[in-house]
């Protein structure tokens, strides 16, 4: 396991991509989520987060935080959703 996966491991966003990747044998490529969080994402999120999910088969993720901010993180990006 890469040294960046072990730290967002225990996180909420990196766990729930982790176990449906899991589910799907392996990878989310083609597949397109959205994310409700209960809390802002930590820095550690918003940095590691667009590895994990490229590492998984890069799908669409949409992130939303209770403050109602939106990101979307594909191609190992991070960007505000329009």
């Amino acid at each position: 396991m890469e040294a960046w996966r072990a730290r967002v491991t225990f996180h909420d966003e990196a766990a729930v991509l982790m176990r449906t990747a899991a589910a799907n044998g392996g990878t989310l490529s083609g597949m397109a989520f959205e994310i409700n969080a209960s809390r802002p994402p930590c820095y550690n999120c918003l940095r590691l987060l667009p590895n994990l999910a490229y590492d998984l088969g890069n799908p669409t993720l949409t992130l939303t935080d209770p403050t109602g901010a939106r990101r979307i993180i594909r191609d190992r990006t991070i960007k505000p959703a329009e």
